[in-house]
């Protein structure tokens, strides 16, 4: 876990770069080793605090405004959070759906198989004592 908290126009003092970095600590819930940076900005009355987590090549972004940096940065984490839950479950359920598919599809190509076996040599209409009749109509391209 690799975090990084950046001022702009601010100085960032120990105090919350020690909060920024407890309060990521809650994304280990969900995330096993990722990068994160906290932007922290200054416009007007309003603390803005931008956070940023990469995992595996996604990027999970939320930005907020608040008159408390702290507050601020509370809400990130609860966005940041959401947004992982629900990529996660997402990807969960689509791999379950994928397998169960899958399995499917093996129970379903085995009987086929043997139909394949059967009529391998293509559509014949036999005649008579086991000769088969000529085609009589060709598809052309």
């Amino acid at each position: 876990m690799n975090i990084k908290v950046v001022g702009k126009d601010l100085e960032v003092t120990d105090a919350i770069r020690d909060y920024s970095e407890k309060k990521m600590e809650k994304l280990t819930k969900y995330l096993e080793d990722f990068d994160g940076t906290v932007t922290i900005k200054v416009e007007g009355n309003k603390q803005i605090a931008e956070t940023r987590v990469s995992y595996q090549g996604i990027t999970y972004k939320a930005v907020t405004a608040h008159k408390d940096l702290y507050a601020s940065i509370d809400k990130n984490i609860d966005i940041l959070e959401g947004q992982i839950r629900k990529t996660k479950t997402k990807r969960e359920r689509l791999n379950k759906e994928a397998t169960i598919r899958a399995s499917q599809e093996e129970e379903q190509t085995e009987p086929e198989n043997e139909t394949l076996k059967k009529y391998s040599e293509g559509p014949q209409h036999f005649v008579g004592e086991g000769r088969p009749a000529p085609i009589s109509q060709r598809n052309l391209f």
